[in-house]
C-alpha cells in the first residue's frame, strides 16, 4: 500500500502562531506610527509659523512705525479684515495664506472671527462693531453688522464668500503684545493694568479689548525700548478652543460656514477658536511671580500678561490639553516648544482638590474657579520664566520736566 504523500500549508497552530506575532508587530510599532504621525504634524505647524514670521518682517520692514502688523485679526474690533488685520497682511503681501495654513494637529480649524463675517448678525457672532472702527451705532439693540452682513444683501453674501475662500482664518491665536503692544495707562496717569480704553473706561467709544487699550501693534519702538530680547517676546501659538457658547457652533452657524466652504467642514456642537490673548490679567499668588512686581508695577494687583489663549496641544494627555507644548513664535522669527509643566487642577471646576506641581492645561498663569479668574504659582511662573516675557515691554514713562508752561 502506497503511503500518503505529506500535504504543505500550516497547522492550525502554526496560523495561530503567525497571526500572534502580526498582533504583536502592529502594537508595537502604533505607538510608534501615532508619535511619527504628531512629529509630523507638529512640523508643519512650525513651519507655518515661520513663514508668517518671514511676512510679519517684510510688513515691518514697508512700515512707518516699523510695525510687524497692521491690527489683530478681529473684525468686529479691529475694522474690515480686508484691510486691517495679520491675515489680510500676509493675504495682501502674498507671503501666505493662513486659511490654508492651519495646525493639523489642532482639531478645531475655525477661528471664532470667521462666524462674524459670514454669519448674519442674528445668528451669532462675538460681540458688537466697534463704533470707533466702524461708525455710530443705531439705536437697535442687535445692529447688523458693517459692510458684510449676510442678512443684509445678496452683495454681502458674496463679499463673506470671497473672505473665505481667500483664506480669511486661522487656529493660531496671537498674543496682546503682538496685537496690542503695551497697556495704555488710565485716564489719571496712573499705573492701573486693568483693560482700558483710551479715555480710561471698559465701556467707552473704544470697547474692552480694542485697539485703543494698547500702543500696538508690536513694532520697533517695543523691541527697542524693550527690557527683555525679542527672542523672548512671544508672538504667536496653538489656539484654545473659545469661551462657552460663544464659540460653540449652532446649527446655523455651522450651514453658512459651510456653505461659503462649499462643503461640510464644521458640525454643530464643534467648538471655534481664540483669536488673541487677553492681556494683563493675571494676579500673582506666591513664588518668584511676586519678586518681579517690581519690575511690572509694585503697586499692581494685575502683575503679568495671561496666556489663557494658547493651548499646549502638542503630546498632551489629560483631557487632550494638559501636559503637551505649543509651538510658540518669538519676535525675532525664531519657534520653540513651550511645555506645560506645572500649575494647578482648579481649572476643571470638576470638584477635583487643586493639586499643585503638575500640568495644568495651561502656560504660565491658570483660569482659577475662585476669585481672579487668571492666578500664577510658583510652578506656573517657572514654566514660562526666561522663555516667555509675562510684563510690560517699555517701561512706564512719567510725563513733565517739573516746570509750569
Amino acid at each position: 500500500m502506497k503511503r500518503l504523500a505529506k500535504r504543505g500549508g500550516f497547522t492550525l497552530v502554526e496560523l495561530l502562531v503567525v497571526v500572534g506575532l502580526i498582533a504583536l508587530l502592529i502594537a508595537i510599532l502604533l505607538p510608534s506610527l501615532a508619535a511619527a504621525r504628531e512629529a509630523a504634524k507638529s512640523s508643519v505647524c512650525g513651519q507655518y509659523m515661520r513663514t508668517f514670521a518671514s511676512g510679519f518682517q517684510i510688513y515691518a520692514n514697508q512700515d512707518k512705525k516699523g510695525s510687524m502688523s497692521s491690527s489683530a485679526f478681529d473684525y468686529l474690533r479691529d475694522g474690515d479684515i480686508r484691510k486691517f488685520g495679520w491675515v489680510n497682511d500676509l493675504i495682501q503681501l502674498k507671503i501666505a495664506v493662513p486659511g490654508n495654513m492651519l495646525c493639523p494637529a489642532n482639531q478645531w480649524q475655525i477661528n471664532e472671527k470667521v462666524v462674524d463675517y459670514t454669519c448674519p448678525s442674528a445668528i451669532g457672532g462675538t460681540g458688537s462693531p466697534n463704533p470707533f472702527r466702524w461708525g455710530p451705532l443705531t439705536t437697535d439693540v442687535n445692529p447688523p453688522r458693517p459692510i458684510i452682513d449676510a442678512a443684509i444683501d445678496a452683495a454681502s453674501a458674496a463679499a463673506a464668500q470671497e473672505l473665505w475662500n481667500k483664506g480669511y482664518n486661522t487656529n493660531f491665536a496671537t498674543t496682546w503684545q503682538f496685537s496690542r503692544g503695551d497697556p495704555l495707562p488710565d485716564s489719571t496717569g496712573g499705573t492701573v493694568y486693568d483693560l482700558k480704553d483710551a479715555y480710561g473706561n471698559n465701556n467707552g467709544p473704544d470697547p474692552s479689548k480694542c485697539p485703543l487699550d494698547g500702543d500696538g501693534p508690536l513694532a520697533d519702538f517695543h523691541l527697542s525700548g524693550s527690557s527683555v530680547g525679542a527672542d523672548r517676546i512671544a508672538v504667536m501659538g496653538d489656539s484654545r478652543a473659545g469661551d462657552g457658547a460663544e464659540a460653540t457652533l449652532t446649527q446655523a452657524m455651522a450651514d453658512k460656514i459651510n456653505l461659503y466652504a462649499g462643503r461640510q467642514i464644521v458640525k454643530a456642537g464643534e467648538f471655534t477658536v481664540e483669536s488673541f490673548t487677553d492681556g494683563f490679567g493675571a494676579s500673582a499668588l506666591a513664588g518668584p511671580w511676586v519678586e518681579y512686581t517690581t519690575v511690572l508695577g509694585a503697586a499692581s494687583t494685575r502683575p503679568g500678561h495671561e496666556f489663557n489663549d494658547i493651548v499646549p496641544l502638542h503630546k498632551a494627555k489629560d483631557k487632550g490639553v494638559v501636559g503637551g507644548y505649543s509651538n510658540m513664535l518669538f519676535a525675532d522669527g525664531h519657534t520653540a516648544r513651550v511645555s506645560d509643566t506645572g500649575g494647578s487642577l482648579q481649572y476643571y471646576g470638576d470638584g477635583v482638590t487643586a493639586v499643585a506641581d503638575v500640568p495644568d492645561g495651561f502656560l504660565g498663569p491658570y483660569k482659577s474657579t475662585t476669585g481672579n479668574p487668571f492666578q500664577i504659582n510658583t510652578t506656573g511662573f517657572d514654566e514660562i520664566d526666561g522663555v516667555m516675557w509675562y510684563g510690560r515691554l517699555r517701561p512706564l514713562t512719567s510725563p513733565g520736566g517739573g516746570s509750569s508752561e
